[in-house]
């Protein structure tokens, strides 16, 4: 264990926020009254259907206008506003699908801004701090290392390229390249020599040092997200990258899929379910609709499990239909939280074909 238990004390009593924006935090990010003129600006005018804008003003609203943080907590003592990189993510995916690339892509350069490119004992170069202010500095120490936040880093440059035009697509990629790089050699370099497993990170989960196999498919999405951004920029691919992921493509075979090739794991990653088909990995339907759709303990879902749901579904018009009754209940456009208004936005955009 890097960590004590006296750090993630701390980080418990840090990462405890308050619900909702408090008016009393003066660095705020995009107020209510800037709202509109943040979306005018990124060319949304009135093109969103009504089920729709209310998720995109939130997240509009918590934008930080001078950086592209977003906003996704804050502190329980001060107050102060935090973006947690693993949820604001979920904003960036929700802007493409909303055809608003310019916004994206202000979350493109924060994330940029925000890589390690020096390192330091247990602070690597091509690593992402887990939490950070609006500014860029990090809430948390940066001991408190997650590598699984720079593959959704790194899925997110992937699949915000296809959502440009063109001419736009070379600029983009070349921005980020040296930021791939660097990314990926950090993240094939993060294993454990005794068995090629990913080396154990922080998990808010557990509140712990951990590796499961939501980490096998975490390294193998960033893995491969990398892989492809090389591919369209016609570079090739370092031989380190391609055998990595042969590698935790062994490794997912082995842990999760049983004997007589079923889905055999809990850990399931349908934001890159398309790529993973491409590898004739069986289907992990049959997982999602044992947390969803065939809840007998009357257990509610998540927003993130309806969201995931959707995203596991998007081409059976049946199963997206099962999900309706599930997501009108939930129909709060996030509460004020950027992060269930991007959940909520994804899943309703998918459920119902809505992006306009």
């Amino acid at each position: 264990m890097r960590t004590t238990c006296i750090l993630y004390i701390i980080i418990i009593y840090v990462v405890c926020a308050a619900e909702g924006f408090p008016a009393s935090v003066e660095s705020t990010p995009a107020k209510e009254d800037s709202t509109a003129n943040v979306l005018r600006a990124a060319g949304a005018g009135g093109s969103l259907s009504p089920r729709l804008r209310g998720d995109v003003e939130i997240m509009a609203g918590s934008m930080d206008a001078s950086t592209g943080a977003v906003i996704t907590g804050y502190t329980a003592i001060t107050g102060l506003p935090y973006d947690k990189l693993r949820e604001s993510v979920w904003v960036a995916f929700a802007w493409d699908l909303a055809r608003l690339p310019d916004l994206a892509g202000k979350q493109a350069s924060f994330y940029r801004m925000l890589m390690r490119r020096e390192d330091h004992p247990n602070c690597r170069v091509g690593s992402w701090p887990v939490m950070v202010f609006p500014d860029g500095s990090e809430v948390l120490p940066s001991t408190v290392l997650d590598p699984g936040i720079g593959a959704w880093i790194l899925s997110f440059f992937c699949r915000h390229v296809q959502c440009l035009k063109e001419k736009d697509r070379l600029d983009f990629l070349t921005s980020c390249w040296v930021t791939v790089e660097q990314a990926m050699d950090f993240l094939v370099s993060w294993v454990d020599a005794r068995n090629r497993e990913p080396l154990a990170g922080f998990d808010e989960r557990r509140w712990r040092d951990g590796m499961d196999d939501m980490t096998l498919l975490e390294h193998y999405m960033g893995v491969d997200a990398g892989i492809r951004i090389a591919s369209a920029l016609n570079k090739a691919p370092d031989k380190a990258w391609i055998e990595r992921k042969r590698e935790l493509d062994a490794l997912i075979r082995f842990h999760c899929v049983a004997k007589g090739g079923q889905w055999a794991s809990p850990a399931v990653l349908p934001f890159w379910q398309d790529e993973f088909r491409e590898t004739e990995l069986p289907s992990w339907d049959d997982v999602i609709k044992g947390r969803i759709l065939l809840l007998n303990d009357g257990g509610v879902p998540t927003d993130r499990d309806i969201c995931e749901a959707a995203l596991t579904f998007r081409a059976d018009p049946g199963n997206l239909n099962a999900l309706k009754p599930l997501i009108q209940e939930s129909e709060s456009q996030g509460n004020g939280n950027a992060y269930a208004a991007a959940l909520h936005f994804i899943a309703i955009a998918t459920i119902y074909g809505e992006t306009k």
